[in-house]
């Protein structure tokens, strides 16, 4: 089953500590630094630094990191500033940004027998049909849908409501939040360690899509996100 979950800092790849030992150390610390960052504790410590995130924006396009690293840091500075030091849910929100940032991640995370579509109510039209395990990866799509929608894309959504009469921010959240947390008591939450997370951004959605309204803000160029194609206005 392919399933987003809080493990960002898991997928970053010998490039990425060779990137940031060479953003944060002098020649003559590096190695130092390189072994540090495999000390769990220290490596969060390190990937707190504010010199890391403004090297990383200096010149974001000719980075030679992945998504994991590049989402992750800005994530946690950007939940940092709004008061929500969780490094499990920047791990988990930093995926959904690493994942939907291209149509094909977004299609690679639902099953194979539902349709994709950038439609709530096609989703939720789904579940109606759709057995336990399928409903389950259904509720933490929407989920991540609607947190990816309202988080990088609430100005289009804003402006499909102005001018088409489109549902408004609101109804994406309730959307996000009660299937995050309906999915979160399901079953298969425990076994895929993400009941915690999907409660917590069941409970904290708002907290977080405003947090993420700042990232999009200060941090991302138009083109750096390719928006669902529902999201793209005439």
């Amino acid at each position: 089953m392919k399933l987003l979950r809080p493990n960002c800092r898991d997928q970053f790849t010998s490039e990425d500590l060779a990137f940031i030992t060479e953003a944060l150390g002098s020649e003559t610390d590096r190695d130092v630094l390189f072994d540090l960052l495999t000390d769990p504790e220290m490596r969060d410590m390190i990937l707190d630094q504010d010199k890391l995130r403004d090297v990383i924006l200096a010149n974001p396009k000719f980075l030679h990191i992945t998504p994991h690293l590049y989402f992750y840091v800005l994530v946690r500075q950007t939940l940092r500033r709004a008061g929500i030091d969780d490094r499990q849910l920047t791990d988990y929100v930093a995926e959904v940004l690493t994942d939907f940032s291209n149509a094909e991640g977004r299609r690679r995370s639902l099953p194979d027998n539902v349709k994709d579509s950038s439609y709530l109510f096609e989703m939720m039209a789904a579940l109606q049909e759709a057995d336990d395990q399928t409903a389950f990866q259904i509720r933490a799509h929407i989920g991540n849908r609607s947190l990816f929608m309202t988080g990088i894309f609430a100005e289009n959504l804003k402006e499909r409501t102005r001018r088409r009469g489109a549902p408004d921010i609101s109804y994406y959240e309730h959307m996000g939040a009660a299937n995050f947390r309906a999915a979160s008591h399901h079953r298969l939450a425990d076994e895929f360690e993400v009941s915690e997370v999907f409660e917590k951004l069941g409970d904290r959605f708002h907290e977080t899509r405003i947090a993420l309204n700042d990232l999009r803000e200060r941090y991302l160029a138009m083109d750096d996100i390719e928006p669902p194609g529902s999201l793209l206005l005439n």
